[in-house]
C-alpha cells in the first residue's frame, strides 16, 4: 500500500477569489458596451432621424452583480429586430450578440485559469 502526503505551505487561493468579481465584472461590461457598438454598427442605414440607430444602451441591472442589459430606447426596434408578418426581420442586436460570444467565453477561460 502507497501513501502520500501533500502539504501546501504556500497559495493564492485568497487572492484569486478577492479579484475574480471584480475580474469578472470587467469582462462582463466589457463585452456588454461591445454588443451594444456593434449593434449599432449593424442597425441599416434605412434611418429617418438616427434614433434607433443611436439608441442601444449597455448598462448594469442594479442589484444584480455583475449583469449587464444590452437594449434599445426605441420601442420599434423589437419589431426591425425580429420583423413583423409586414416587415422582414433585420436582426441587429442578436447577431452582434452572437459576435462576441467567442472573446466572452476565451476571456472567462482566462479567468478559469487563475485558478
Amino acid at each position: 500500500m502507497i501513501t502520500f502526503q501533500v502539504r501546501i505551505t504556500h497559495n493564492r487561493f485568497a487572492e484569486i477569489a478577492a479579484a475574480l468579481p471584480e475580474r469578472t465584472s470587467q469582462v462582463v461590461a466589457k463585452t456588454a458596451h461591445d454588443i451594444a457598438g456593434q449593434a449599432k454598427m449593424n442597425t441599416p442605414p434605412r434611418v429617418d432621424t438616427g434614433a434607433m440607430m443611436n439608441g442601444y444602451r449597455a448598462e448594469p441591472i442594479e442589484g444584480a452583480g455583475t449583469y449587464y442589459r444590452v437594449y434599445n430606447t426605441q420601442h420599434y426596434h423589437i419589431y426591425n429586430e425580429l420583423g413583423t408578418y409586414k416587415l422582414a426581420a433585420h436582426p441587429m442586436l442578436i447577431p452582434a450578440a452572437e459576435q462576441f460570444r467567442p472573446s466572452f467565453l476565451a476571456a472567462m477561460s482566462q479567468l478559469e485559469m487563475l485558478l
